[in-house]
């Protein structure tokens, strides 16, 4: 039996119908999606629109002839010159509204800086007063630290390396003899004088400390003086100049005249860009042929020691009174030596 198809309509089929179908859904959602983008975005406007009508309403508002004012004056932000800038809060109040403004002003001129009002930077001043006498060679009453690192050098002169050593005892090689602290107090002990009978001499201590001075302190200026030669190094702010010297320094002189050479050294202070000033005397305590200043001076600190005079050989106690001095000028007085009442005197008045 035949069967005759009797609709009018074509519909698309296979493959063409099926694209044809893809794009009609494609292009409806884009439609939808611009049409939501639309719709949102005029809400937005007219969000924006009523909130910048309230705003600009409030605000003209404020500035009517009605607008009720209070300024509090503060100072300036965090980080301001507080001396030339202050700040001012106003409050705004009208048909119950509020409104706050705050205006950073200049409450001063600022003044121009000149050549003249410019003060050149300070650094402290520390003048290292080295007693070089023979007195030097004797025994500190100190020993050598147990642990620490000792050098000995051709000349024979002995200062401390480190707080650590890695040697069993001793080590010779071209720069001296390298040996451990506790082997230095059998077999490097030094001269006992004074009833002071520690294996350290006063030469060791003193360098010792001065080496540990200069490494410890940034931003100051040394100088160096010695108590038979004057001005070794004048003031630098590199320690270099002052351990060159150290290095080739021996205790040789015959003579320890400490007051006299404390006395000398005030003078050494003529840069005024050092602030404050300090002298380190570093002796072993034995003035000698010591005390040749002048009469005004011998007896400073008025403490009647029948001793604060002239000495031709050893007893001169005239240091104490030209520390006592060097306070009055400006100058403090600290000491490095072996513990004695001479050298107590001259630290606590200096």
């Amino acid at each position: 039996m035949r069967f005759q198809n009797t609709c009018t309509s074509a519909f698309p089929s296979g493959e063409r119908g099926f694209i044809l179908a893809l794009c009609l859904v494609f292009l409806t959602a884009t439609i939808a999606l611009t049409l939501a983008a639309a719709s949102l975005a005029l809400v937005h406007l007219k969000s924006a629109g009523a909130f910048a009508d309230i705003l600009g309403r409030t605000l003209l508002a404020g500035e009517g002839d009605d607008a009720k004012r209070t300024s509090t004056f503060l100072g300036a932000p965090e980080g301001w010159d507080h001396i030339h800038f202050s700040s001012v809060l106003v409050e705004t109040r009208t048909e119950g509204a509020c409104a706050y403004s705050m205006r950073v002003m200049q409450s001063q001129p600022c003044s121009p800086i000149l050549p003249m009002d410019l003060v050149p930077a300070r650094s402290p001043g520390i003048l290292v007063l080295l007693d070089d006498s023979q007195l030097m060679r004797i025994s500190s009453g100190f020993d050598y630290e147990p642990q620490a690192l000792y050098l000995k050098n051709a000349a024979g002169q002995i200062v401390r390396v480190s707080g650590c050593s890695e040697i069993a005892s001793s080590l010779a090689t071209t720069a001296g003899t390298f040996f451990r602290g506790d082997f230095g107090n059998s077999h490097e002990r030094a001269p006992t004088g004074s009833s002071r009978t520690g294996a350290m001499s006063c030469w060791t201590f003193a360098l010792s400390n001065v080496y540990h001075l200069l490494a410890g302190l940034d931003h100051a200026c040394f100088g160096l003086e010695s108590t038979s030669g004057g001005l070794r190094a004048p003031f630098s702010p590199s320690p270099g100049p002052i351990t060159r010297v150290l290095a080739s320094a021996c205790p040789t002189a015959p003579e320890a005249p400490l007051a006299e050479a404390l006395f000398r050294a005030i003078d050494r202070f003529n840069d005024p860009r050092l602030e404050p000033r300090h002298i380190v005397v570093a002796t072993a305590g034995i003035p000698l042929s010591d005390g040749d200043l002048p009469g005004w001076l011998r007896d400073y600190d008025r403490d009647g020691d029948p001793m604060d005079t002239a000495v031709e050989g050893e007893g001169s106690h005239c240091l104490d009174d030209v520390a006592a001095y060097a306070r009055s000028r400006g100058v403090r007085v600290h000491v490095i030596g072996p513990d004695t009442p001479l050298l107590r005197a001259a630290a606590s008045k200096g």
